[in-house]
């Protein structure tokens, strides 16, 4: 988490306006935990998206087996991802050059 600056409020002011201080210290608390609350959030969405994403690829996988009885590499076009891929290629660009991780 990003370290934030504490409140600009000098301790002559806090005595002459209180309350202007003990709203300046909520507001700095509570964007730090703001803050927090989107990076898990924002991790937790990641997380649904990626195991979408593989979790639809093994499921295809295993219906392929379950109904064939072997699994077929000739046909890599018909894969959601490579579809996908295909389809989209700026966008596939684009999302690989944002998520480096």
């Amino acid at each position: 988490m990003r370290q934030l600056h504490k409140p600009k409020t000098p301790p002559n002011n806090m005595q002459k306006n209180p309350f202007k201080a003990i709203v300046e210290i909520i507001q700095w608390y509570l964007i730090g935990c703001l803050d927090f609350l989107w990076n898990i959030i924002k991790s937790i969405w990641r997380v649904f998206i990626i195991g979408g994403i593989v979790a639809g690829i093994i499921g295809n996988a295993a219906y392929e087996y379950i109904t064939k009885g072997h699994i077929e590499f000739d046909n890599i076009m018909s894969l959601p991802i490579v579809q996908l891929v295909e389809t989209y290629p700026i966008f596939t660009v684009c999302l690989i050059l944002y998520c480096p991780h």
